[in-house]
């Protein structure tokens, strides 16, 4: 009977995760699915996700490793450990997630994303495009990766390749080319070029 009223109070979190304000309330069944039945990767999971949505960020990360602790293969839980850790500072601790992650052959986005954004800020731009390049083929059709990978470029002096993903960017995300018309621009300088 608790893992049955666990299973309702997560499912009743669910679709209370989908309102902000009533994140709060989800967040009190999942706690509650919790007390039932804390076995549950995936209550512990959205409840990671929530806790980042309302910048609990060592909370999430509290819950991503008890899921990392019972499920060495919940490599959803590493991306998003990773992904934390790097927001908080903890370079080491995500770059070893992303590995951990790639080493094993997952094909997770965010895994590549964080470990880019972790070789941009340590000035290796190669390996950063190698990485924005594997996320997007994992997800290609997540657009704002072009507008990461159009950054890179630049730093690469890669101009018309930038001019590309930013081209990709602002066809597919028009009400944001604004954000990607300052790489684009720099680029079409750097040409010696303007663009109307």
């Amino acid at each position: 009977m608790n893992k049955v009223t666990a299973f309702l109070l997560y499912v009743r979190a669910l679709l209370r995760a989908n309102v902000f304000s009533q994140i709060q309330l989800a967040i009190n069944d999942l706690n509650h699915a919790l007390t039932l039945d804390n076995k549950q990767t995936n209550y512990l999971l959205l409840l990671a996700i929530l806790y980042r949505q309302i910048g609990e960020a060592k909370l999430a990360i509290n819950n991503l490793d008890k899921i990392i602790s019972q499920d060495k293969k919940c490599y959803q839980a590493y991306a998003l450990h990773a992904a934390l850790n790097h927001e908080l500072g903890n370079t080491d601790i995500a770059l070893n997630d992303c590995n951990y992650i790639i080493d094993n052959n997952q094909k997770i986005s965010l895994a590549y994303v964080t470990r880019a954004f972790i070789f941009i800020a340590k000035n290796k731009f190669n390996e950063a495009l190698s990485d924005y390049n594997a996320a997007i083929t994992i997800s290609p059709k997540s657009w704002e990766l072009y507008l990461g990978k159009a950054a890179v470029l630049n730093q690469l002096n890669k101009w018309e390749e930038s001019i590309s993903a930013c081209d990709i960017f602002i066809a597919k995300m028009p009400q944001h080319a604004e954000q990607a018309s300052v790489y684009r621009n720099e680029a079409y300088k750097r040409l010696g070029q303007t663009f109307s």
